[in-house]
């Protein structure tokens, strides 16, 4: 395979979204628009002397929701942090014709991220970047910081995300990859190294977090719930983190897995970075850090497997730069998972269970009206 060339690659200058372009013209004293990178969905703006963001929310994302994480974020012991965006006092959730939008802090610097060559549409590719020599650390602490600010937090109108509902939801995304994958007919080193890996980890997991009695109690915290070098910026202010729209209260567990294995891939290196990173603001328990490699493992699960979508059936062309991209941030994070595989705990998936799913999914693959193969019948005898 030729080798990706991952280098800075400049962003074409694209014009705003029109529906953001309206609003924006609509507005008294509003001047210098511009997209932002070549996302026509993201524009910049000047406003009073300040500069602004406003961006097209996803359509899962309503209107209220909105107006409820935007009050988490303005609370005074989160700007305290100086991690998060400020949203707008006076209008920081807009209904569009089609859509709702956000306007939140213009916040200085550049993305871990910042690559033309890793975008599609509009869109970053979210895989594995290895961070600035250090960075890895300072975001570490900022996100702890974080998570400890949050503890007492109110969590009015912010979702909750429990450990039961984390590992349901994450299984139920690993079944619709898994699907996709097999009925692509799609066969490669990659897709079965994953399919076999994956699923020991996604039943493994279930068993070992079922376990983990000490988790239920465990306090949560307010998390990003998408980190990803494309969220993090760096600039003369530090490090920000941008993108709160899958912002929830959960287990920190879930982030701290998050940072060791999407920025430089698991190893034991970048565990032993997070980690110490992370105790020097917030403390871990013995039982925390080893409930690590799970959270690691299943997110891994997911995340691998949405690369290899993209790299091998998504309807995108498979000789570009975006997709050698995939590929290869697939291998590193397949590699990452294999890796730690073994540190679940050995369980046997339900054999109940895996035979219900495998019926379920050879009734799927067949043509209407065909009749299962029948069972072959052996000639041997019996040993006497």
């Amino acid at each position: 395979m030729r080798r990706t060339r991952l280098g800075p690659a400049p962003f074409p200058r694209v014009e705003p979204d029109q529906r953001l372009n309206a609003q924006l013209q609509a507005i008294e004293g509003v001047s210098n628009i511009d997209a932002v990178d070549a996302r026509p969905h993201i524009v910049r703006f000047s406003l009073d002397d300040n500069r602004w963001l406003i961006r097209l929310l996803p359509d899962d994302q309503s209107y209220d929701r909105a107006r409820r994480r935007h009050k988490w974020l303005a609370s005074e012991a989160v700007q305290k942090t100086g991690f998060v965006p400020v949203p707008s006092p006076e209008r920081s959730v807009i209904r569009l014709d089609s859509g709702i939008a956000e306007v939140v802090s213009d916040l200085p610097g550049r993305s871990w991220m910042h690559n033309n060559r890793l975008m599609l549409d509009g869109h970053s590719l979210h895989r594995p970047l290895p961070p600035p020599e250090g960075g890895l650390a300072v975001l570490s602490e900022a996100v702890a910081g974080l998570h400890l600010a949050s503890e007492q937090a109110d969590r009015a109108g912010v979702p909750v995300l429990t450990i039961a509902d984390h590992q349901r939801t994450q299984r139920e995304r690993w079944t619709r990859l898994r699907d996709t994958v097999l009925q692509s007919g799609v066969q490669t080193v990659h897709t079965g190294r994953w399919l076999s890996a994956s699923e020991r980890v996604v039943f493994a997991s279930r068993d070992v977090l079922a376990a983990a009695d000490f988790l239920p109690d465990q306090p949560l915290v307010v998390s990003h719930g998408d980190l990803w070098p494309t969220h993090v910026l760096d600039g003369p202010g530090g490090i920000k983190l941008i993108d709160w729209g899958t912002m929830r209260f959960a287990s920190p567990l879930i982030e701290i897995a998050q940072l060791i294995a999407r920025f430089n891939g698991w190893t034991a290196a970048a565990l032993e970075e997070v980690v110490e990173s992370y105790m020097a603001v917030r403390p871990l328990t013995a039982d925390d850090r080893r409930m690590l490699p799970v959270f690691g493992a299943l997110d891994m699960a997911i995340e691998t497997g949405r690369l290899l979508v993209t790299a091998y059936i998504a309807d995108i062309d498979q000789t570009s730069q975006y997709a050698e991209a995939a590929r290869t941030g697939a291998g590193q994070m397949l590699s990452s998972l294999e890796s730690i595989g073994w540190s679940i705990r050995k369980t046997n998936p339900d054999s109940k269970d895996l035979k219900r799913e495998s019926k379920e999914r050879a009734r799927a693959l067949r043509e209407p009206g065909q009749k299962p193969r029948p069972k072959i019948q052996s000639n041997k005898r019996p040993k006497q």
